[in-house]
């Protein structure tokens, strides 16, 4: 018996070991075939001595037994709301009323992590000696369901944990958008949203049918800051979360990786959206942005409401949509002489606005979305603002054509391979 245990123990580090450099993109140890045959191993070892069995055994992510009911777990910290801005003024206001609060408090400059704003459910991970022992749902912000055993059953979410002291760490279970459509078509009763779906395979009673659900998690923040030191920031806290594998939510700066924002740059972006960013482009829904204050150590001097942290503020970018005709595509020069294209469509009101021309960003992305003169297409407002194709609904009558001379100088272009 005593060899078996052994066995038991040496398969779960070993399996957890191959676990790991798939999620980190490393090559594994061993091919899919023998991962396969030691895991069946683990669990018919597993089905002869049950008192035996780890917490953090891989066979964990195929579902446990289906459970009674979801219990409510009181959280360590409470989950706060982040508080919501709509406009880019309603963005310069926050950032001026936290860089009073620097001067005040001769905390220097203050820099910032800027974020995708997921569109899943909010999940509360903890870890206790470097495995997960509890995850839960957001709830009402001091309680949530305890829905442990489904999220272990997610690839996403790693069992163990770099960290022995207890540590909770905080993010977003979500659907991915392609994985949803494939699974959701195939439902006797297909769910509305991705969202939906989500909220719904969490909440299962049965484990093992959670684990059927193409679910996957991407990490934001910490809950703990004292399980960090007092030093550390959102970007290094991020920077750690990628090197064990998992999947977070920032915005890029061009050209570097977790790297801070200064107000200047995330205002730029933003002011840019229509150039930069599709949220068509990601394969999750997104309903807008999250800026944080970088340094833990600032976001405790900025302090909190009862409600909601006063070192974050939530981007709402409304989803306001319309069908419409793309009649053509017109070419513009921007300033660094790149030649994008511009959808005229025959125009149609938004949330009260009449358009008539939404930037499509680049050539690639005509392609993504199949558009073609004369076809019908969905059109939407980011933030009431931004208009963007979010697909082609309906077949067109013609390609569209690439420019072979700049519209201004006339000179030939060049289509540079990215």
């Amino acid at each position: 018996m005593k060899d078996n245990i052994n066995r038991m123990s040496h398969l779960v580090d070993y399996l957890n070991q191959c676990n790991e450099k798939y999620r980190k993109g490393e090559p594994s140890p061993c091919s899919d075939t023998e991962f396969d045959k030691l895991l069946r191993e683990l669990k018919e070892l597993e089905a002869r001595y049950p008192k035996n069995i780890s917490e953090n055994s891989p066979t964990l992510r195929i579902g446990a037994e289906p459970l009674s009911g979801l219990t409510r777990v009181k959280h360590d910290v409470p989950m706060l709301s982040i508080e919501n801005v709509f406009t880019v003024e309603e963005l310069k206001k926050w950032f001026d009323n936290v860089a009073k609060v620097f001067t005040k408090n001769k905390l220097g400059e203050p820099d910032y992590v800027f974020e995708h704003k997921v569109d899943g459910c909010a999940v509360s991970l903890i870890y206790e000696n470097g495995v997960l022992v509890s995850a839960r749902t957001r709830g009402d912000g001091i309680e949530g369901d305890d829905i442990t055993e489904n999220v272990k059953t997610i690839p996403g979410v790693p069992l163990t944990w770099s960290n022995p002291q207890r540590t909770e760490v905080r993010g977003e279970i979500y659907m991915p958008t392609s994985a949803f459509h494939n699974w959701n078509k195939r439902l006797p009763k297909p769910y509305t949203n991705p969202r939906a779906a989500t909220a719904g395979s969490i909440r299962l009673l049965d484990p093992r049918e959670c684990a059927k659900r193409p679910l996957a998690f991407i990490a934001h923040s910490i809950g703990n800051r004292e399980a960090v030191a007092a030093n550390v920031s959102q970007c290094s806290f991020i920077a750690g979360l990628q090197k064990a594998g998992i999947a977070t939510a920032g915005v890029r700066v061009p050209g570097a990786d977790n790297k801070s924002w200064t107000a200047v740059e995330v205002l730029e972006f933003v002011e840019r959206l229509g150039e930069s960013f599709s949220p068509g482009d990601l394969d999750y829904e997104t309903d807008g942005f999250v800026i944080k204050v970088n340094c833990f150590s600032d976001q405790v001097s900025l302090g909190e409401t009862s409600t909601a942290p006063k070192w974050a503020i939530a981007l709402k970018l409304e989803k306001y949509e319309a069908e419409t005709v793309l009649r053509d595509v017109t070419w513009q020069v921007g300033k660094t002489g790149v030649v994008t294209p511009v959808a005229e469509l025959e125009p149609v009101e938004i949330d009260g606005t009449t358009v008539s021309r939404a930037s499509l960003f680049n050539i690639e992305n005509i392609h993504k979305k199949k558009l073609r003169k004369g076809g019908k297409i969905l059109l939407a407002k980011a933030g009431k603002i931004i208009p963007y194709v979010i697909r082609s609904l309906e077949d067109g009558e013609s390609n569209i054509v690439l420019p072979t001379n700049c519209p201004c100088c006339g000179c030939p272009t060049e289509l540079i391979e990215e």
